[in-house]
């Protein structure tokens, strides 16, 4: 369903992991850890369900870019340019 909002784009994101032991998950980068969220499972009457709350120390952002790229002589002419900041 289009409900006029943006395109759903997943990505993997290099350094971001889930930490089970520590039920967190994290960014890491240049030697230093930041905590995105905290997860936990709860039970409830439907069965048990995975609760994350961010911490908001990570911020994820996208933006569209134009370039060339050289695939054998056909110009590619968009993509997608991702930052994550901590």
């Amino acid at each position: 369903m289009n409900d006029g909002g943006p395109q759903l784009t997943i990505a993997k994101i290099q350094g971001l992991k889930y930490l089970p032991q520590a039920q967190t998950v994290a960014y890491e980068a240049a030697g230093k850890q930041t905590v995105c969220a905290h997860v936990w499972k709860r039970k409830g009457l439907l069965g048990a369900r995975l609760h994350i709350k961010n911490t908001g120390l990570c911020t994820v952002t996208a933006e569209r870019t134009t370039h060339a790229e050289d695939d054998g002589g056909k110009f590619v002419g968009s993509a997608r340019s991702t930052r994550f900041l901590t």
